[in-house]
């Protein structure tokens, strides 16, 4: 049984009825059949009996919208339903919500029946259905910030600071410059953390304040070789901290490096981003950020690629995947635009721009960038890697075997990037005819490690 359903103004399946159970799985049957306005009609049926089940209210919302996709949403139109409802607000409250799921059915986003539900389950202490109405609002229309504000303050309110911080990262994804999204956020994340760990500060903990106790305890945070339990602990006393003075930049950085060590990456983007705010522009905490935000990125796409390869039929586990490496190349494009835009001469702006852009199959922008980064020493390796692969991409086989046997001539020895440059010019030679060069260049990797990829494989059916 979910949490949701052990909430006190909330019953699961088994408090249905037989008749209601019955009508239950018919709902769920059309929704598998995609008849959902049929399901809608259902769900909207088992509600207006039991108004606490809100699995069917759920499912009658999720039905409606999708079958009502394509539709102009009609955020503040009034309906008969409605009206009717508000007539019976006060004598029949239940008789009320099965009217405005009538229209909600009609309308599901329609924002004068989804106050009037929230109004009316507060009244009644239906606090989840109340919640729920919020969450439908948003949903519908997620660029609307005061509704975004109002939903994730209720959270908080009833002590769902896990659902409060989810919304008010995802207004301020939409909107960066929301900095009161931006601290709610943070503040939200930082009790989460506090009530999902258990985390409180012991009174021997507290009682550590004094400068030379306060200075020791700061010599072990900065150690390496805490334990969980002890990052933990400090987590705990800095997050008190941070709660009575949520502008003090150092302990934002102490959290923020604190949160990283404990392998929470969003937690310490989050704090990264308002240190960085605090600080007004500080560069190295600006290139802190954008590290944190590309590997927050990376281990999401991570793990919905892994839950895709465990579930390959699975279409819309696809289509989130196709939406959020979309999603992520052009954030990774806009971060690296505004890089550049902040130091048009830093090379490591422009390659990590020109990867972007490569990346998104922008091949002629991505040149223009990267021959703008190759002669920075400590890139160079790379640019040229990248440059290669981008004239390889367009075709220009003479160019990307240029890029890259320059590359490879600049590592000496052995090591992972130059057997993946050896091996993308083997394939440029392989593209373009020249099986000598090709089988040349697969050779060196194999004579260093026979493992390597298919080296193996292609080198030895060049013998035979």
């Amino acid at each position: 049984m979910s949490a949701e359903t052990q909430a006190p103004d909330v019953v699961g399946e088994e408090a249905l009825t037989p008749a209601q159970t019955q009508l239950w799985q018919k709902a769920k049957k059309a929704v598998e059949a995609s008849n959902f306005g049929y399901a809608a009609t259902i769900a909207q049926s088992i509600v207006s009996q039991e108004p606490r089940f809100l699995q069917g209210r759920r499912l009658a919302r999720s039905a409606a919208v999708r079958q009502n996709q394509g539709q102009k949403k009609s955020f503040g139109s009034k309906s008969a339903s409605t009206s009717t409802a508000k007539g019976l607000v006060k004598k029949d409250p239940m008789g009320a919500m099965a009217e405005l799921e009538k229209q909600l059915i009609i309308d599901p986003f329609n924002k004068g029946a989804n106050e009037l539900l929230h109004d009316v389950a507060v009244a009644n202490n239906m606090p989840s259905v109340a919640a729920f109405a919020l969450e439908t609002l948003f949903e519908g229309n997620p660029d609307d910030s005061k509704l975004g504000h109002r939903l994730g303050d209720w959270y908080l309110s009833h002590n769902l600071a896990g659902k409060a911080a989810t919304v008010f990262n995802t207004m301020v994804k939409r909107n960066p410059g929301d900095l009161a999204a931006s601290q709610k956020a943070i503040a939200a994340t930082a009790q989460d953390s506090m009530t999902k760990n258990n985390w409180s500060e012991s009174q021997d903990m507290k009682n550590l304040k004094t400068g030379k106790e306060e200075a020791n305890d700061l010599d072990m945070k900065n150690r390496a070789g805490m334990t969980r339990e002890q990052i933990e602990s400090e987590i705990a006393k800095y997050l008190e901290k941070y709660n009575a003075n949520a502008n003090d930049i150092n302990v934002v950085k102490h959290l923020a490096a604190l949160y990283e060590q404990y392998n929470d990456l969003p937690s310490a983007l989050q704090f990264s981003e308002w240190a960085h705010h605090l600080s007004e522009g500080d560069v190295s905490l600006e290139a802190k950020v954008a590290r944190l935000r590309a590997k927050v990125r990376n281990d999401s796409l991570e793990a919905l690629k892994a839950d895709l390869d465990a579930n390959p039929d699975d279409a819309d586990k696809q289509a989130e995947y196709d939406a959020l490496v979309a999603e992520s190349t052009q954030q990774a494009i806009d971060e690296g635009r505004a890089a550049v835009d902040r130091n048009p001469t830093d090379p490591t702006a422009r390659f990590e721009l020109g990867s972007a852009l490569y990346k998104a199959g922008e091949y002629s922008d991505a040149i223009q960038e990267l021959q703008r980064a190759k002669n920075a020493p400590a890139i160079r390796t790379k640019v040229l890697l990248t440059l290669g692969r981008c004239f390889l991409q367009k075709n220009m086989n003479d160019l990307a075997a240029t890029q890259l046997s320059a590359a490879a001539a600049e590592i000496n020895g052995m090591d992972e990037l130059k057997k993946e440059i050896l091996y993308d010019l083997a394939l440029v030679y392989e593209k373009g005819g020249d099986q000598e060069n090709y089988i040349g260049s697969l050779k060196q990797i194999y004579e260093a490690d026979y493992g390597y990829k298919d080296v193996a494989t292609r080198v030895e059916a060049s013998y035979a």
